[in-house]
């Protein structure tokens, strides 16, 4: 869970105050209750109602193996009317405490002056005595299928992918970014622009504290699904062979340039972070990050995606017509 408030600098002591009073002194009212589940109730509906997001979400299911990390953020549609002032001020008090909490700002503003403003209205927060444990995910690579009634079969291939921190994690993203991380990337390439399976594909990574997953998706008509799904896999053999210094040294800029740009962002910036602290526990500077990813070699990538890529550990999942 995040609270964020982006603002003019001279307004950041008024939205500290803000922000201690929403989460030191939250009330819980049935009425809000009642109407917050209503809202979350149409999101869900919403959510069911979009091909991709449903398809995403199946897919982290069935590849997490029933462990949280697979769950919907939005929950279910009886685990939101569940809610009430009893049971939402009881998960509140348990998890909502300081050791469970890192605070963070990015902008024009000064660490001291920052800090002294978090002493100020947060410096009286009591201390819970639960701090959340973690339990890293067995993963399941069957293969799926779920009927819906859609114009087209929706899919996700993937496996298992890198931790946070895991030491080849920027190797992921510079493979990531070759195969299906823009419009000149291999997948979007071979699969759209040459053979003309699809309109969109794309490949995607998520990254947690011990495990993450890595997964292509696209879109096609049921009768084109079986070449799409062999297409891709024969993407993900070749990059196994086929990467030249040539496009290393454009796809190496591609992914510093959007790390710069983000930057650019001071959300962005701070969400990072968060991110670097929770996850690592240590910052690692703009210049520390390009370094990293310029010193990957064709070799190293190459490497890296015969150890990813094993036929046995994919997962297959469509949804659609089947």
């Amino acid at each position: 869970t995040c609270f964020y408030v982006k603002m003019v600098d001279d307004k950041l002591p008024e939205v500290m105050k803000l922000l201690s009073e929403m989460l030191l002194k939250p009330a819980f009212l049935d009425s809000e209750i009642a109407k917050e589940k209503g809202v979350v109730l149409e999101e869900i509906k919403m959510y069911l109602d979009t091909p991709d997001e449903f398809t995403f979400d199946a897919f982290l299911k069935g590849i997490y193996g029933g462990h949280a990390l697979g769950k919907p953020i939005l929950g279910y549609e009886n685990t939101v009317n569940a809610f009430n002032n009893k049971n939402t001020t009881a998960y509140y008090k348990k998890y909502f405490a300081p050791q469970n909490t890192i605070m963070a700002a990015a902008g024009n503003i000064k660490q001291e002056k920052f800090y002294e403003l978090v002493e100020k209205y947060f410096g009286g927060w009591e201390k819970g005595n639960f701090t959340p444990g973690l339990t890293s995910p067995g993963f399941v690579f069957e293969h799926e299928k779920i009927e819906k009634k859609l114009e087209q079969v929706h899919l996700c291939l993937g496996t298992e992918g890198l931790a946070f921190k895991h030491e080849d994690r920027y190797k992921l993203l510079v493979m990531n970014e070759i195969l299906g991380g823009s419009m000149s990337s291999h997948l979007f390439q071979e699969v759209r622009e040459k053979r003309g399976l699809c309109y969109a594909i794309s490949s995607l990574t998520e990254s947690h504290t011990d495990s993450g997953v890595f997964f292509v998706y696209a879109a096609t008509d049921k009768e084109k699904l079986p070449e799409l799904v062999s297409v891709i896999k024969d993407e993900l053999e070749k990059i196994k062979l086929n990467i030249t210094d040539k496009e290393l040294v454009r796809i190496k800029q591609q992914v510093k340039s959007g790390y710069i740009i983000s930057m650019e962002n001071s959300v962005n910036r701070m969400s990072r972070l968060i991110k670097q602290k929770y996850y690592d526990d240590k910052f690692l500077e703009l210049d520390g990050i390009m370094e990293e990813i310029e010193k990957i070699k064709k070799e190293d990538l190459m490497g890296f995606a015969e150890k990813l890529f094993v036929a046995n550990r994919m997962k297959l999942l469509t949804v659609g017509p089947c």
